[in-house]
């Protein structure tokens, strides 16, 4: 395959970049004819491309982003004896084996009964916890109601 030897390549963005997710490569090359529209890894040509046109920094930044990332608000799992969330909200956790989702309100875990009566999660219950991922991006667009 022969690679485009026009491309721009990322002299000031390469310490930007993570290594290429599947060969670790840092020879990474950022192509496009109307501007930034993907990133090539020259070393195992693997190539990243988003759907919709971006600008170079959201590309970079989708680029970089990895599972187990706490920026991405994807993290590996916490455990309640290392720590405890700094801020109210609701959290993934581990009670008893178990994945659930519960409300940490700065001072203890709990959740609501669907008769919508809070009740605790003993904390010695909760074994670990994680933020919750972005939701989703909107698809389809809500009616609204004239």
């Amino acid at each position: 395959m022969e690679l485009n030897k026009n491309s721009t390549k990322l002299n000031r963005k390469t310490e930007e970049l993570k290594p290429c997710p599947f060969c670790g490569g840092t020879d990474l090359h950022l192509e496009g004819i109307f501007g930034p529209e993907k990133i090539v890894c020259y070393e195992c040509l693997a190539v990243f491309s988003q759907a919709e046109s971006i600008c170079e920094e959201d590309l970079i930044e989708a680029w970089n982003r990895r599972m187990g990332d706490s920026e991405d608000g994807i993290q590996e799992w916490i455990s309640t004896s290392e720590r405890l969330p700094e801020k109210q909200g609701m959290y993934l956790v581990t009670v008893l084996g178990d994945t659930d989702f519960c409300w940490w309100n700065g001072d203890e875990w709990g959740m609501y009964s669907h008769a919508d009566k809070w009740s605790e999660c003993p904390s010695d219950e909760v074994e670990a916890w994680r933020e919750l991922p972005e939701p989703w991006p909107l698809t389809i667009k809500p009616e609204r109601k004239k």
